[in-house]
């Protein structure tokens, strides 16, 4: 009887343990947390918080770097716009038949038009503003006779009926060397009027050298110009071999004129050309 007492004790014992046994896998099975031993519970959740510390530490890196590099980047195109604001463009042109520059312009210096004799066949064409004092290096005494020439320019007007220049046949012309505050520079023929955005520094007649004489360049001589003292000559002939001399220019476009080209009109043959040295 005892003996059958145990064996059915053992029983029980042995269902309770196969019972709780499979209450635990279905624990196991329904929560893997429940399922690790509570130790290691504490290494997964420091991990975890680990991950998302160093997370947000990369993030702050990232977005200090931007800060930075927009920072740099801003700087820089500031730095630059001063530059570029306080860096000056100018524009230099020459004023023919006067010592002074207007008003929207900076004197750099003034002098002596300038060009070769008109009885040299070589020499240069172009024509030069001379400084009043020049400053000589090395020199050979005389005259040599294989050399360029370069003398002062005189203007003529044997008529004496054009206006702006009828006082002035015999006499030489000066020049001023001029400096704008604009970047271009652009001598307009046959106009008195600059484009619209241009500034018209001065108006003038274009003039060159006589038709059948040597060839030089057109240029635009002031509308009212003055001339060097002590030029002037009782009949302003006195320099006629050595001078350069300058005549006004005028439009040809007739048949009879035989050098044809200008549509005439707008053109009309025989006018004096005017021009316009205008900045921007």
């Amino acid at each position: 009887m005892a003996e059958m007492d145990n064996n059915m004790y053992m029983e029980v014992m042995s269902n309770e343990g196969t019972h709780s046994k499979e209450k635990g896998i279905g624990e196991c099975q329904d929560s893997d947390v429940d399922a690790v031993p509570p130790g290691k519970q504490v290494v997964v959740v420091q991990q975890k918080q680990h991950h998302v510390s160093l997370g947000i530490a990369v993030g702050c890196v990232i977005l200090v770097c931007i800060v930075v590099a927009v920072f740099s980047i801003m700087t820089i195109q500031s730095h630059n716009e001063n530059i570029c604001s306080q860096t000056k463009v100018y524009s230099l042109y020459t004023r023919w038949g006067r010592t002074d520059c207007p008003s929207t312009a900076e004197l750099i210096y003034k002098g002596v038009m300038s060009g070769a004799p008109h009885s040299d066949t070589g020499s240069g064409t172009n024509y030069l503003c001379l400084p009043h004092q020049p400053r000589y290096n090395f020199t050979m005494a005389g005259y040599q006779s294989t050399r360029g020439s370069i003398t002062a320019v005189e203007f003529r007007e044997s008529t004496k009926k054009f206006d702006p220049t009828k006082d002035l046949h015999g006499l030489n012309f000066p020049c001023a060397v001029c400096q704008a505050p604009r970047s271009v520079s652009l001598l307009l023929p046959a106009e008195t009027e600059c484009p619209i955005g241009w500034i018209t520094e001065f108006r003038g007649y274009m003039m060159a050298s006589r038709k059948d004489e040597k060839r030089a360049e057109f240029v635009c001589v002031d509308e009212s110009p003055s001339y060097i003292k002590g030029s002037d000559k009782p009949d302003g002939d006195a320099d006629w071999e050595m001078a350069s001399r300058l005549f006004p220019v005028e439009g040809r476009c007739n048949a009879e004129a035989a050098v044809g080209g200008l549509p005439c009109p707008p053109y009309v043959d025989g006018y004096e050309l005017t021009c316009a040295i205008c900045t921007q």
